[in-house]
């Protein structure tokens, strides 16, 4: 199986889905040397659109559809990020505000804030580099992992340095921060990263 992308691109208004597709989206694909993707507009006025450009396996030629599963991987943390901003907006939240207001138990929490989790520098160790984690992920892949779960073994396996000082790519960050979005809006994950949108976009 190929490898197939996801990307969104926001554009000025006038913008029009025709004018980017196929064929531009073809050539960028080309320079990736990536062989399919499903790609999103959403222009500031206008109705938005998606479109799959490209294969999802070379040898089968198999087609990329819109209706596919795809693993979108780190392109989450743009969504968690940018719903966390949105709540910062409405002064649900604060660019001041330490982790431990609203999750427990995280070490450092009370000098952890909100940008140190986007920008990589809250200290946290990075649950992915757990060995107890990858072996328990090969003996069940498919199994949801809640956020404490794999917290709990970043921070078995992982010692936390200082918060500020310095860059420690940590998917913890994420997690945590969706969890921060869960506690601060009373709703779970799914629901709780839609609500700033809701009124704004419709």
């Amino acid at each position: 199986m190929a490898l197939v992308a996801i990307a969104s691109a926001s554009v000025a208004s006038g913008t029009r889905a025709n004018e980017l597709w196929p064929q531009r989206l073809t050539e960028e694909l080309d320079a990736l040397k990536c062989p399919g993707a499903v790609v999103g507009l959403f222009p500031d006025e206008g109705p938005a659109a998606t479109v799959a450009v490209g294969a999802a396996d070379k040898e089968s030629r198999t087609l990329v559809r819109l209706d596919m599963r795809i693993r979108i991987g780190s392109v989450s943390k743009l969504f968690v990020g940018a719903a966390a901003l949105c709540l910062v907006d409405r002064g649900v939240l604060s660019l001041d505000d330490p982790v431990s207001r609203y999750v427990p138990g995280v070490p450092n929490s009370e000098r952890i804030t909100l940008p140190m989790l986007g920008d990589q520098t809250s200290g946290l160790g990075d649950p992915t580099t757990s060995s107890i984690l990858q072996a328990k992920i090969l003996k069940a892949p498919r199994r949801p992992w809640k956020p404490r779960e794999v917290r709990a073994m970043a921070d078995a396996e992982t010692t936390a340095t200082k918060p500020g000082r310095g860059h420690r790519y940590a998917n913890t960050n994420t997690v945590l921060l969706g969890q921060v979005l869960t506690s601060a809006t009373g709703k779970p994950f799914p629901k709780s990263s839609k609500e700033p949108w809701r009124g704004r976009w419709g």
